[in-house]
Order: structure tokens, then C-alpha cells, then sequence
């Protein structure tokens, strides 16, 4: 079987019309940048099997946009899956990506809604996301979703209501061997006692850095993350910053 690898984005905030800048950081042009990060990312390594977008793929819920980041993914790798953010429309998502799932060389990936109706924090019921599991044959799998379960911020824009129950869903589902996520604007990687990846990748469009409750603009961070799935079960990942 072989390695699969997957690109990881996150957080491109795209607009309808492509380009244009958002109000939180006028200065940049999102779509400019996911092209910048696409491009770096082309340079690194070998194409990837699957994109993966874990949510924030538009910056004004339109179809326009999710379309746009669509079809930028669709030529980086064959198969593209994504869940919405809080800046989308899970329908809009559902109707630009279709399904979040996919199964490549015995890998299973999943995609998991944390959004809440008008919140920027997110909620997971941990005994739907146990079902959607336990419904199926207990394969390597990746869930993919926007809120992480844990991160360097306090913010409550950052929490994730149901994030203990989660991992306790997922530690006693070990054949889950990896969380990707996005919403902090910055990488992170940290691996559970069981040996559960929680895997955080920056955005596209502008990176935060975060300490507890504050959060700050620094000069790099943005990019994708590569995540490489083995034979054997085991995760190995990667930061390409752009």
C-alpha cells in the first residue's frame, strides 16, 4: 500500500469576483496568496494524492468563492474534500465539494461540521462523530474539521464546545490516527498518549500568532501543511510556509 499524501489548507477567505482584499487584512489579496502558497507548495515535493481544506474557504459564504478555491485545489491533486468554516455555507461547501470523504491506498478521510449558525466559535457532538465512525469499517482514518480541539489560544472565538468529549471519543477509536484542522491562522502539531496526530494548518491568507486570550499579526506563518499517510498507520507531516 502505498504512502498517501495529502495538501492541507486552510482559511483562504476568498470573496465572490476571486480577488479583492477583506476588511481584516486590507492590505493582502487572498486569492493572490493561496496562487503564492499552491505555487510553493508545487516546489516542495511530490504532487499530493488528496487537498484537504479545513474550513474558512470563503470570506462572504458565496459559491463563487468556494468554486474559485475548488478549482485552484483541483490542480494541485485528484481528489478534493473540505468542511466549512465559520465564514461559510456549509450548503454552498456541500454543493462545490461534494461529500467530505474520500478513501485512497486503504486510507479513509472524513470530513466533520464544527460550525455554529452566526458563532466564530465552534461545537462537535462527540457521540454523532463516534456513530459516523463505528457505522464504518475501522480503517486508518483522518477526520477533518475547522475548530480545533486544542490550540495555543484561550479566545473564545478559538473554543470548541465538546472538545474533551471528542478526544475521548476518538483515543478510544485508535484506528483514528489524525485530526487536521485550521481556524487559528497558525500550524500546529501535537500528538496525543494514544497516538492521535492533532494537526493545525496555517492560512493561505494572513497568519496570528497566539498567547492564551491575545493574539498578534506576525510578518510570516502562512503557507500549507503536508501530511503523509503510511502503510503502517503512522502520520508524518510537514510545514511549507510561503
Amino acid at each position: 500500500m502505498p504512502t498517501v499524501r495529502l495538501l492541507h489548507v486552510s482559511d483562504t477567505h476568498l470573496r465572490s469576483g476571486v480577488g479583492g482584499t477583506s476588511d481584516y487584512h486590507p492590505g493582502v489579496d487572498p486569492a493572490a496568496r493561496l496562487d503564492i502558497v499552491l505555487e510553493a507548495v508545487a516546489r516542495a515535493g511530490e504532487p499530493a494524492d488528496v487537498a484537504v481544506h479545513s474550513g474558512d474557504i470563503t470570506d462572504d459564504f458565496s459559491l463563487a468563492a468556494a468554486s474559485a478555491v475548488r478549482d485552484r485545489l483541483a490542480s494541485a491533486a485528484a481528489t478534493v474534500i473540505a468542511v466549512p468554516g465559520n465564514h461559510d455555507d456549509p450548503a454552498v461547501v456541500a454543493t462545490a465539494f461534494g461529500p467530505a470523504h474520500a478513501e485512497v491506498h486503504g486510507w479513509r478521510i472524513l470530513g466533520v461540521d464544527s460550525t455554529v449558525r452566526d458563532e466564530v466559535a465552534g461545537s462537535v457532538v462527540a457521540a454523532e462523530v463516534a456513530a459516523m465512525l463505528d457505522a464504518r469499517e475501522p480503517v486508518p482514518t483522518v477526520l477533518v474539521m475547522h475548530h480545533p480541539p486544542r490550540s495555543r489560544s484561550t479566545h473564545p472565538w478559538f473554543v470548541l464546545d465538546g472538545a474533551d468529549a471528542l478526544l475521548d471519543a476518538l483515543a478510544a477509536r485508535p484506528h483514528v490516527r489524525a485530526l487536521l484542522t485550521g481556524h487559528t491562522h497558525a500550524a500546529y502539531d501535537e500528538t496525543l498518549p494514544g497516538g492521535l496526530r492533532l494537526l493545525g494548518a496555517p492560512s493561505t491568507y494572513y497568519a496570528l500568532a497566539h498567547d492564551g486570550p491575545a493574539m498578534s499579526l506576525p510578518e510570516s506563518g502562512c503557507g500549507a501543511r503536508i501530511v503523509e499517510l503510511h502503510e503502517d498507520g503512522s502520520v508524518t507531516t510537514s510545514v511549507v510556509e510561503a
